[in-house]
């Protein structure tokens, strides 16, 4: 019987893609850092869970973004990525992992709105007055965002193609 491979065992080998210095910021868990970060790449064949093994296997572009040489205190950046982007080329991958870092200012908007500005609490039976209320905590929080997280197009652009 072959030996069934997993994600992990695939993607970690792959040739490495590309590689860049980071400004990763301060977080309640770790102190703020220049990090270099790895990206690999590559196309893995998926099957379907035991329970629906009558699904067929689906192959998923799967991006890695490692941190090479963390403190090594639990708090080095790992990320596994799987899409249905496109991911032939550095700049394809690059695309991927910013949809990603962007991922995570929406869901601090939506935290914020729901504990920071308290939305869930709303009266929303006063349309008018829940839509003004909504929008001045919605705007609020835009300022927050900007100060957390500073605006930019491409934050892993400029990486370095490894030959």
């Amino acid at each position: 019987m072959q030996h069934q491979r997993g994600v992990r065992d695939v993607v970690t080998p792959s040739p490495l893609l590309g590689t860049r210095v980071v400004e990763l910021p301060g977080t309640p868990k770790r102190a703020a850092r220049s990090a270099v970060m790895e990206f690999r790449a590559v196309p893995v064949l998926v099957k379907p869970p035991h329970a629906r093994s009558h699904l067929p296997s689906v192959t998923m572009p799967v991006v890695l973004v490692k941190e090479v040489g963390g403190p090594g205190d639990g708090t080095d950046v790992e990320w596994w990525l799987m899409t249905s982007l496109l991911i032939d080329t550095l700049e394809h991958m690059l695309l991927v992992i910013d949809e990603y870092v962007a991922r995570w200012l929406i869901e601090v908007f939506f935290r914020t709105l729901k504990t920071g500005c308290t939305v869930e609490e709303l009266r929303l039976d006063i349309p008018r007055a829940a839509e003004t209320d909504v929008t001045g905590r919605a705007g609020h929080h835009v300022n927050y965002c900007r100060l957390v997280a500073p605006p930019t197009r491409r934050p892993l652009g400029g990486a370095t193609r490894r030959q």
